[in-house]
């Protein structure tokens, strides 16, 4: 009985696909084109999307592949692999189980990271002397810099190590025994490092037995010493612009005289009052109770409140670092980002900053309450789902290989056109200019033009049906009888 029963499912299934593959094509799109459309969601699923991209879905959110006509690709077999080629940065992006191993690559520059530790990156493929990188952090080092210098390290036994970081040269031997850093003309020589330190070039000329005795000079700008660190450090200051000193004996008193500002230190950095031409600051006690005003104005209850600004840019938080307002402006650029850590992530943006044609009374929206929804709005675009598992803001990479998974609605809108998804495409809605469709699979199926009212309809996916090709109009009935 069971072998009878899953016969007949499975027969009933290819009679639909079959018919549903052969009947007549749809009528044309707003943009013009057509696209056949097979409809057996959440199993099977191909036709154009509201976007106009040509697409095939298969197990739900399992399989997907979606093609655009600017070029854009995506295939991905969820949540195992995934690809994607932008044709406007002209990059492919590939991930298998992200973010295990991903890759990326152009005409001229590849890169792959496994575990986040082990990386390769190819600066210019087509030139087999080329900077590179092959990397398995902190252990090895092997590449080829940008003057086409190789180096090799193996941490922390010995080694070179160029563009590291900030240094232009990281060399060691027994690490820290030895240690050799560039950055520019800047060069120190460091022995059990950080206790004994040279440094020297670019003016700076530097001395560390740590925490004995230290000093730094830079030209005849600055002289900087400290002993038994950090219980006494002391600064003299030639700078045009500011002269002065100042000093700390920890952790009673300090203090700092310039031409152009004033501090005292009390138990620093706990208690510290500052004055200058275009600043005032008050530390009582730090990092607790925080004010200043002038070029920056901050008022601080750390961790309960809290608020910033400097000059085009404010800052505030509430429970530190749980919520926190971020708000930028420029003459044709404004950015706000309100976060509640892990529920809420908001952001709004006006302006040409991330999008050439974006205008200022456009402005891209994002809204995402974990762990139910996120919400996306842009110039012609709209698109709300539900659920939302991941939480923070929608990375791209979560979105093209995992957000599916657990999406069981979605809400989308292009222009003129509207589709709601439940249990990916089970139910569906599709509104246009033109016409609308409702499915339920495998019960039915309506479409309804708008222009005439009028209605075509498929029962059990075309066990009984009302068809329109063209002008003509007909029934069918046991799938391939039509009449």
């Amino acid at each position: 009985m069971k072998l009878r029963f899953f016969s007949l499912i499975l027969a009933f299934l290819l009679a639909g696909f079959f018919s549903s593959s052969f009947a007549a094509d749809p009528p044309p799109d707003a943009d013009g084109s057509a696209e056949t459309e097979i409809d057996f969601a959440p199993l099977f699923q191909k036709g154009a999307d509201i976007y106009g991209n040509k697409r095939w879905r298969a197990l739900g959110p399992l399989l997907e592949s979606r093609q655009s006509d600017k070029g854009a690709d995506l295939f991905a077999l969820r949540p195992l692999y995934s690809y994607l080629f932008d044709p406007a940065e002209n990059i492919y992006r590939r991930q298998i189980v992200y973010p295990v191993w991903m890759a990326k690559g152009n005409d001229v520059e590849r890169s792959w990271h496994f575990m986040l530790l082990f990386h390769y990156h190819d600066f210019d493929i087509n030139d087999p002397y080329s900077k590179y990188r092959l990397w398995l952090l902190p252990f090895y080092f092997q590449g080829r810099d940008i003057n086409h210098v190789p180096y090799l390290a193996i941490f922390p036994l010995a080694g070179s190590i160029r563009e590291f970081i900030l240094f232009d040269e990281f060399r060691f031997a027994l690490f820290p025994f030895t240690l050799f850093a560039r950055v520019n003309d800047v060069k120190t020589t460091a022995v059990l490092w950080p206790i004994l330190a040279r440094t020297t070039g670019g003016g700076n000329d530097r001395l560390s037995v740590f925490p004995l005795f230290g000093y730094s000079k830079l030209r005849a700008e600055s002289e900087k010493y400290y002993f038994l660190w950090p219980i006494w450090t002391y600064a003299h200051y030639e700078r045009p612009q500011s002269p002065g000193y100042g000093y700390i004996l920890f952790p009673f008193y300090g203090r700092v005289r310039l031409e152009n500002q004033t501090s005292e230190m009390i138990i620093p950095p706990l208690f510290r009052f500052a004055e200058g031409k275009d600043q005032r600051l008050t530390y009582c006690p730090w990092p607790f109770l925080q004010y200043s005003a002038g070029v920056e104005n901050r008022f601080y209850i750390w961790p309960l409140i809290g608020h910033k600004n400097r000059d085009t840019s404010k800052y505030s938080f509430f429970l530190w670092p749980l919520g926190s307002r971020f708000e930028h402006t420029a003459p044709f650029y404004e950015h706000t980002r309100l976060m509640f850590i892990p529920f809420l992530y908001s952001t709004s943006t006006k302006g040409s900053f991330d999008k050439p044609d974006r205008k200022m009374d456009q402005p891209r929206k994002t809204l995402k309450i974990w762990p139910l929804f996120s919400y996306v709005g842009d110039t012609n675009a709209k698109r709300f789902s539900m659920l939302s598992l991941f939480p923070y803001r929608d990375y791209d990479a979560i979105d093209r290989n995992y957000s599916p998974l657990w999406t069981i609605y979605t809400h989308s809108s292009f222009k003129d056109r509207r589709e709601d998804e439940l249990l990916w495409g089970l139910i569906r809605l599709r509104q246009s200019e033109n016409e609308e469709r409702f499915s339920l699979f495998p019960l039915i199926s309506v479409a309804r033009e708008k222009k005439n009212n009028e209605f075509t309809w498929s029962f059990l996916k075309g066990l009984i049906a009302r068809e329109k090709a063209g002008e003509k109009r007909s029934f069918r009935l046991l799938y391939f009888i039509r009449f």
